[in-house]
Parts: structure tokens; C-alpha cells; sequence
């Protein structure tokens, strides 16, 4: 549960009086530290040392895969593009895969508010994927990172 829901749900619980004492309902600002202090003591630290060590796990699982990793280091943004060998031979046997390209991104998905960003091409038969990104935002420098 995140902490918008769990203090609406605790909202519904208290009575008016209870609500003003925000050593019983702290404000969101408040839940939010606290979840983020209980997350890193609970799953560690997501954008570090286990991270990548995860992501250089994921390279030695999968070798048909690639994966190519740009860590957050100063001003430079993280970003990891993945490609199946599913998807290599999908851009390489598709002729207009160097011609159009679609891209469709979600973002929030994880506590680091990470952009998953899917890469299509078309064919008579329908999209196919060609590639994924996982960047900080949506801006160009950040998608620029996983060439």
C-alpha cells in the first residue's frame, strides 16, 4: 500500500478530532519519508551498488540479450536500453524498421519515477517491438543515452 492510500484509508477510520493531531495522522509529506526510509531499510538502495549489480547479473543470464547500461553520474542521467535477440532479428529482417519507429512510454512505475519506454516498428501484420528503455524522464538527453 503507498502512502496516499493508507492515509486516505486512515482517514476513514478516525474521527474529525483524531484527524488534527498529526502525531496520528501525519501529513503526506511525513508518510512519504517514512516509506521511503522503511523501503530502503526493507529492499536497500534502488539506484546504487544493487542495482547494478542486478543488471550486470541480468547480462551474464541472458548474453542473447543486449544490454547497455549508462549509471546516474552527475549530470548525466541513468538509462538501460534492453534488446532480445527476438527484437534484433526483428529490426534487422524488417526494411522499414530504419524508416519509422514508434515510441510509447509509461513513467511512475517504480519508486525512482523511472520511464519505461517501448520501441515498435510496423508491418503488414501489426507492431513489433524493437527495443525497451528505462530512463530517469522523457527528455531527449535521456533517451539519447541508451544509443
Amino acid at each position: 500500500m503507498r502512502p496516499t492510500e493508507a492515509l486516505s484509508e486512515m482517514k476513514q477510520k478516525m474521527s474529525p478530532k483524531k484527524m488534527a493531531n498529526r502525531s496520528l495522522l501525519p501529513t503526506l509529506n511525513t508518510a512519504y519519508y517514512e516509506f521511503t526510509k522503511y523501503t530502503l531499510n526493507r529492499f536497500g538502495d534502488l539506484g546504487d551498488d544493487g542495482m547494478l549489480a542486478a543488471i550486470i547479473n541480468l547480462k551474464h543470464k541472458f548474453p542473447d540479450t543486449t544490454i547497455s547500461l549508462q549509471p546516474r553520474d552527475g549530470d548525466v542521467p541513468f538509462c538501460l536500453f534492453l534488446q532480445t535477440q527476438l527484437m534484433s532479428r526483428a529490426l534487422a529482417q524488417t526494411k522499414q524498421a530504419a524508416e519509422i519507429v514508434f515510441m510509447d512510454s509509461i513513467t511512475n512505475l517504480d519508486q525512482l519515477n523511472s520511464t519505461l519506454t517501448t520501441f515498435h516498428t510496423w508491418t503488414p501484420a501489426g507492431a513489433i517491438p524493437i527495443g525497451l528503455a528505462i530512463t530517469e524522464s522523457q527528455t531527449i538527453p535521456d533517451y539519447e543515452q541508451g544509443k
